[in-house]
């Protein structure tokens, strides 16, 4: 693999290596990556690859602008060497095996350092140890935020649901413990189900829920997940 002809094109700005049944570590088997100082764009979601993510994909690849480690077995803290990318602007690390993706430092410092991201995908990684207050520090770029399944605990701040450029909002399963003010989005789609929806028929007492869309004041609720009345 590190004899690859590939390795040798040292202007490569783009690099999708997705679903290629790839594995192990990432800097055991994938260092050559790191000699592509000028790389952009780096997909290696859907492999078999393991471990913790080694610091040196961000303090080596600290070009990128997308970065899409999503759908491998990734375990351990990510390292605050993330916050390097300052160019980054689409970043997944959805379904990995973490066991808590941040310390309690982590996105917090994330949130506040990156702040070209307009791409956030988190899906079905343990952030039980993020202090929801980190969101208010969210790229006021952000246009899609999706946080499904990740443990999260308390209420979204109000200013979330207020980010200027934020299209969509995926919270499914969401453990949300008060009521959602979707008066307050100044967004098009979000996306809501699970325990969210005890709350919603609290919120929408006068509306049937049994449709696939709500039309609220020009904005648009969307749900995957079929609501009971």
């Amino acid at each position: 693999f590190a004899n690859n002809s590939l390795f040798q094109l040292h202007n490569l700005q783009c690099l999708d290596l997705s679903s290629n049944n790839l594995g192990g570590s990432l800097l055991e088997n994938t260092s050559c990556l790191f000699h592509f100082h000028g790389l952009r764009q780096l997909n290696l979601a859907y492999n078999a690859f393991d471990g913790a993510i080694s610091t040196e994909l961000f303090s080596q690849l600290v070009s990128l602008t997308h970065l899409n480690l999503s759908h491998n077995g990734f375990y351990g803290l990510i390292p605050h060497q993330i916050n390097l990318l300052s160019s980054l602007v689409s970043l997944d690390l959805s379904f990995n095996s973490f066991e808590s993706i941040f310390d309690g430092e982590g996105f917090d410092m994330l949130a506040r350092n990156l702040t070209k991201l307009r791409n956030l995908v988190l899906d079905s990684v343990d952030m039980s140890d993020v202090a929801l207050t980190s969101f208010l520090n969210l790229s006021s770029s952000l246009e899609h935020l999706s946080l499904s399944g990740c443990k999260l605990h308390g209420e979204l701040p109000t200013q979330v649901f207020q980010l200027p450029n934020l299209k969509v909002l995926d919270v499914i399963s969401l453990t949300q413990t008060g009521v959602v003010a979707l008066s307050c989005c100044t967004f098009p789609i979000v996306v809501l189900g699970g325990q969210f929806q005890h709350h919603l028929e609290i919120s929408f007492k006068s509306f049937q829920l049994t449709y696939q869309e709500i039309r609220l004041k020009d904005r648009f609720l969307m749900f995957l997940e079929t609501l009971e009345n």
